[in-house]
């Protein structure tokens, strides 16, 4: 059997572990934090229990160099949707103060957040090329700029034609469009990205 975790914060927290304001981020020192911290939550009693899957928040991508040293050889999906749909699933719990503080991509829209870490400087550089700065954004355009960096650390990742001098053209991460999502493809995922036989 498998054990899922959906969305669980110490994972997060220890692949977010890396301080990306530091110039020399030690990637080495919050790989070994994440292999502990996904050892200790894989750890079980279950003889039956042998494999172990997680379920990521977006935000992980942004330390997916961290992950690739931490675990190389295990394969990865990154699913995406329509960037409209994603924003409005964002922004729709603006105003709603039972669903939270408000939308998960406003999370940096906080005074000088902007100067610090990997995704601001590639935020900062993305609307940049506008003629903008984050700190001029409207939230929708803020939370716009904020999905495309994430798409941008993916897709990076996840291409052929990635910089070859870190390994990301070779790392296994599959990038599979949510329209996409058929049982065909499924099976497909499971045989032939991570040689799992398919599910009956």
């Amino acid at each position: 059997t498998t054990r899922v975790y959906s969305e669980p914060q110490p994972a997060l927290a220890a692949l977010l572990s890396c301080d990306r304001s530091v110039v020399h981020c030690n990637v080495k020192k919050a790989s070994q934090l994440v292999q502990d911290t996904l050892y200790a939550m894989g750890r079980t009693s279950d003889e039956v229990e042998s494999r172990l899957f997680f379920k990521m928040l977006p935000a992980s991508v942004l330390a997916i160099d961290v992950l690739q040293d931490a675990f190389p050889d295990t394969p990865s999906v990154f699913l995406y949707r329509e960037p409209v749909q994603v924003l409005v699933s964002n922004l729709r719990f603006q105003n709603d103060t039972k669903s939270g503080p408000g939308p998960y991509c406003t999370s940096g829209m906080k005074k000088n957040s902007f100067s610090n870490g990997q995704l601001s400087e590639q935020l900062v550089h993305k609307v940049s090329q506008l003629g903008l700065h984050p700190d001029d954004l409207s939230l929708e355009e803020f939370c716009a700029a904020y999905l495309g960096t994430l798409l941008d650390f993916a897709l990076y990742h996840g291409s052929s034609d990635a910089n070859s001098s870190n390994d990301a053209a070779t790392y296994p991460l599959a990038l599979l469009d949510y329209k996409d999502v058929t049982a065909e493809s499924l099976l497909d995922l499971f045989e032939n990205h991570f040689g799992l036989p398919a599910p009956s």
